[in-house]
């Protein structure tokens, strides 16, 4: 039998508009479904889990979205895909399922999280990314994926099946591809 594992609460939600809103505001997201409501992990990290883990904090991810039994983990950086520290990003990817298991899911296995994570990182866009331009060309004559995986994310993360599914992607990718497919 699980621990018992508090009740969701209402202090742990927000708008997805307002989990994509980062330290620096100058240039802040506004999604389609900006209204919808989400579980933002940092705030469960640093209330619930910063209790169970000696006053410490995990690091975690904006968003987390559960729908139709699948678990969707989002990241939003106000910067470009060339200034995000890679380590940050593995360190969130790792901390959000331990957050998501012990808070939300006590139930399930890390194995069964697991096969239903999707991962989301979503960047600003920069229209002067000629390489990340380049690559989606070569890669779709090529017959490959037109979106790669930055930040040692396959090897670390989807390599070891912790994560069903990884996209690292703009914010203009995010919304045209993926947010209808999230959200509502």
């Amino acid at each position: 039998m699980p621990y018992k594992a508090p009740s969701p609460s209402n202090a742990w939600t927000c708008t997805l508009n307002q989990s994509a809103v980062s330290a620096d505001q100058s240039q802040p997201f506004q999604l389609t479904f900006g209204d919808e409501l989400v579980f933002n992990l940092d705030k469960i990290a640093s209330g619930f889990i910063k209790k169970l883990y000696g006053n410490k904090t995990l690091s975690s991810v904006d968003a987390f979205k559960e729908k139709d039994g699948e678990f969707y983990f989002i990241e939003f950086k106000n910067q470009p895909q060339k200034n995000i520290d890679s380590n940050s990003v593995r360190a969130k990817a790792f901390s959000s399922l331990v957050v998501l298991q012990f808070a939300l899911h006590p139930e399930l296995s890390l194995a069964e999280i697991s096969e239903k994570a999707h991962f989301y990182v979503v960047f600003q866009d920069d229209p002067q990314n000629y390489f990340e331009k380049t690559t989606q060309t070569i890669a779709k004559y090529a017959g490959f994926s037109d979106e790669p995986i930055y930040f040692d994310l396959r090897k670390y993360y989807l390599n070891n099946k912790l994560y069903k599914d990884i996209h690292t992607v703009s914010f203009s990718v995010f919304e045209s591809k993926y947010i209808g497919l999230i959200f509502p």
